[in-house]
């Protein structure tokens, strides 16, 4: 009986991180935003050894809105003004969310990148543009 729960058990387990990280692209619409006011945020995942077996959830505000995969980029066009940019993770099956928050200017862009490290922890960090410029090439675009 204890051994049928147990199986049963990691069954469901597998399945469970079989699945995880599956979504790929917009997870929600972004909000409009005055082109007058507009800025562009580029979110950069390059690919690496680490953290590379699932899509992770870009966040803007505090809402879940993009799956990105390794080796890809996303262009988000937002508002100026505070915004916190996050990634979602599961350490030990729970959500977990590291941000970092961009004063936006009207006009301007700004780089981030996301990286994992051999603990299962989850970064979001801005970088230089020439950095992120350099990261883009070496990317694809997640936009479909």
């Amino acid at each position: 009986m204890i051994a049928a729960i147990y199986a049963r058990a990691t069954a469901l387990a597998a399945l469970i991180l079989a699945l995880a990280g599956c979504a790929h692209g917009f997870v929600a619409p972004l909000p409009p935003v005055d082109p007058a006011r507009a800025a562009e945020l580029v979110v950069v995942r390059a690919s690496g050894f680490f953290g590379c077996g699932r899509n992770l959830v870009i966040t803007l505000d505090g809402r879940d809105l993009f799956a990105l995969g390794c080796g890809e980029h996303i262009r988000l066009v937002v508002a100026a003004g505070e915004r916190i940019v996050g990634v979602v993770h599961h350490p030990w099956f729970v959500r977990d969310e590291s941000t970092t928050a961009v004063a936006v200017e009207p006009h301007q862009r700004y780089f981030l990148r996301v990286t994992a490290n051999a603990m299962n922890d989850v970064f979001i960090n801005r970088i230089a543009p020439e950095v992120g410029e350099r990261l883009v090439t070496e990317t694809k675009s997640a936009e479909r």
